[in-house]
């Protein structure tokens, strides 16, 4: 398949670059939802680790680039955790 003409007049996104989009969409959005439930059950690194390997599969980015974004990502989710803060409670709920 030949790519088409940017500036070709009246361009309009193909059936092909629609459909792209929507698996980009609904891959990210599944694996949005696994890293949630993956962070309620306190696997930070397994869910983190999950996400990436899914998003960055999708987006071809240079290695450097995608290692800067994990380790924001990861600071980010360990800083912001809500997991944190009920590791403080000392004694179970029965």
């Amino acid at each position: 398949m030949r790519p088409r003409d940017p500036h070709e007049p009246g361009r309009a996104a193909s059936s092909l670059e629609l459909f792209f989009d929507l698996v980009f969409v609904v891959a990210v959005s599944i694996s949005a939802v696994e890293l949630h439930h993956a962070l309620a059950e306190d696997h930070v690194l397994d869910g983190v680790l999950s996400y990436a390997a899914v998003f960055f599969s999708i987006i071809p980015v240079p290695i450097a680039l995608t290692a800067v974004i994990l380790a924001v990502v990861v600071a980010v989710l360990v800083w912001r955790s809500p997991v944190a803060s009920s590791r403080e409670v000392s004694e179970p709920v029965v």
